[in-house]
């Protein structure tokens, strides 16, 4: 893949990698495979999971719940391969896939290492079937290991996130239409930035960040909705609720990736996944 792919983003459906996120990790990775970890997954190939398998993904399905290819992919939208969460309704069902078996990190966003040039990025192109208040919550991005299980993230309370080490895009069943991003560590405080985007239903959406420690000061976190930096998404390296808080900022934690939908009782949903990439740097330039 290279920067001119990443450069057809305006003709791609807004399908593409966000090239401010992965155009610098490419060319690393085209340049010297062995100095960034890529991972990429179109699921052009789900299979049809069950509860608790971890071969590949770690997975969590309630009855009722299901992961499966979603059959009706015609390109139209710039899709190739559709991932489908599917549930039926049940108050506090969730379905949700880690990356590393539901038991070992892939990241880590180390402030510790700045001077190494570690950077950290994630991004996933998704959409939802309902954005109505009081049904689907949903969580994107990066958890620390067993965190696709009951509880794992969102709890089943209302607003209430679990006591666990994460980074990413939030939505809560109170506010169905509101993207926030987030992150917390084990013990911590949670933050939360709100209105990242307004997600619309059956509208694709694409959504990423990059952290980098490198970085300058104000802007050591940059959060991405459909191909543009969303400003108010930076996360400082301030010792209040920045990169450099040693209380509630994940740093030096390890994480996966993770995706995740939880619902309230009332109607049936869905959430589809056309893509999810990760990557991080493994020494320096």
């Amino acid at each position: 893949m290279s920067s001119t792919y990443l450069a057809a983003e305006a003709r791609s459906n807004n399908r593409l990698l966000t090239p401010e996120i992965w155009a610098r990790f490419l060319a690393k990775r085209a340049h010297d495979p062995s100095r960034v970890g890529f991972i990429f997954d179109d699921f052009e190939n789900v299979a049809q999971w069950a509860d608790g398998d971890a071969v590949k993904f770690g997975v969590h399905l309630d009855t009722g719940c299901t992961v499966t290819q979603y059959t009706v992919t015609d390109l139209s939208e710039g899709e190739f391969g559709v991932m489908r969460f599917t549930q039926d309704g049940t108050d506090n069902d969730q379905v949700s896939i880690q990356w590393g078996g539901n038991s070992g990190g892939i990241v880590k966003l180390d402030p510790v290492n700045a001077g190494e040039n570690f950077p950290v990025a994630f991004e996933c192109r998704m959409r939802v079937s309902s954005v109505a208040d009081t049904l689907i919550s949903l969580f994107v991005g990066l958890a620390q290991e067993g965190s696709s299980a009951d509880n794992g993230i969102i709890a089943d309370a209302a607003a209430t996130m679990a006591d666990a080490d994460y980074v990413g895009f939030l939505t809560d069943e109170g506010d169905g239409d509101d993207l926030m991003f987030t992150f917390h560590k084990a013990s911590g405080t949670k933050v939360e930035t709100h209105d990242m985007a307004a997600l619309e239903a059956n509208t694709w959406i694409k959504v990423g960040f990059i952290y980098d420690p490198n970085a300058p000061a104000d802007r050591q976190i940059r959060v991405f909705v459909n191909g543009a930096e969303v400003a108010a998404g930076r996360v400082t390296n301030a010792a209040d609720g920045g990169t450099g808080d040693t209380t509630d900022f994940p740093g030096g934690e390890e994480m996966s990736p993770i995706l995740l939908m939880k619902i309230k009782a009332g109607s049936a949903c869905t959430m589809d996944f056309d893509w999810m990439a990760c990557g991080q740097f493994l020494g320096d330039d």
